[in-house]
C-alpha cells in the first residue's frame, strides 16, 4: 500500500489522502460533519460494523456511484420499482415529499435529505418503533437541525457513501483504472448505548 501524506478519522471513520497540502479533515468535512453525525454518531453507543463486506468491481468510472449517492434521486423509481412497490425504505418514494431536499455541502460532498417526519426505513414494526423511540435522544445530541431534515443518502466527496433507507450501509469507492471501479460495501446498525468500538473498514 502506498504511503499516505495525512491520515484522520471522524468519529472512527478513517480519512487518507495523498495531498500533503490538503486541508485538516474536520475543515475539509464543514457542514458535512453533522450529517455524518446524523449517520454515524446519532446515539451514545455509535455504531457497529457488521462482519461480511460484500466487495466487486464494477465496469465504471468510480465517479458514477459516488454521484449516483450525492444527487441522483430520479434512478430510484426505475431502477430499485419492485423494491418501491413493497414498501421497503419508508414510503417517500410512493407518496411524494413537499419536504423532501438536496444539499450542497461544499468541497463536493452532497446530502439527499426528506423531510422530518418522513418515513424513511422499511416498513417493520420493530424498526419503525425503534426509531420513535431514540427520537429524543436524536435531538439531545444531534440538536434543532434535526427538525428541518432527515438525511437519508450522501457522498462524502470523492468515494465514501452512506444509505439509510433498506439497510443503514455505507460504501467506499476505490479507482480501479478508468474504466473500472473496486466497490466495498459494510452494514453499520446503531449499537446500544456504552458499547463504542469501531472498527476501521478496508
Amino acid at each position: 500500500m502506498a504511503p499516505v501524506a495525512q491520515l484522520d478519522n471522524y468519529k472512527g471513520l478513517f480519512f487518507a489522502t495523498f495531498d500533503p497540502d490538503a486541508p485538516p479533515l474536520r475543515e475539509y468535512l464543514g457542514e458535512m460533519a453533522w450529517y455524518l453525525d446524523a449517520f454515524f454518531d446519532r446515539r451514545e453507543g455509535g455504531v457497529e460494523v457488521i462482519d461480511g463486506m460484500h466487495k466487486w468491481v464494477m465496469p465504471c468510472n468510480w465517479k458514477f456511484p459516488a454521484e449516483n449517492f450525492g444527487g441522483d434521486g430520479y434512478h430510484t423509481s426505475w431502477s430499485h420499482l419492485s423494491a418501491i412497490q413493497t414498501g421497503s425504505g419508508g414510503d417517500f418514494r410512493v407518496n411524494p415529499d413537499p419536504n423532501g431536499v438536496m444539499l450542497s455541502l461544499g468541497n463536493g460532498h452532497c446530502i439527499i435529505g426528506v423531510g422530518p417526519n418522513t418515513i424513511a426505513d422499511p416498513p417493520a414494526p420493530e424498526i419503525l418503533a425503534y426509531e420513535a423511540a431514540i427520537v429524543p435522544e436524536m435531538k439531545k445530541r444531534l440538536g434543532r437541525r434535526l427538525e428541518l431534515v432527515k438525511p437519508i443518502v450522501g457522498t462524502v466527496f470523492p468515494n465514501f457513501s452512506m444509505l439509510r433507507p433498506t439497510s443503514r450501509t455505507f460504501r467506499v469507492w476505490h479507482r480501479g483504472g478508468r474504466t473500472r471501479l473496486r466497490y466495498g460495501h459494510g452494514c453499520s446498525p446503531t449499537k446500544r448505548p456504552r458499547q463504542r468500538s469501531r472498527r476501521p473498514f478496508d
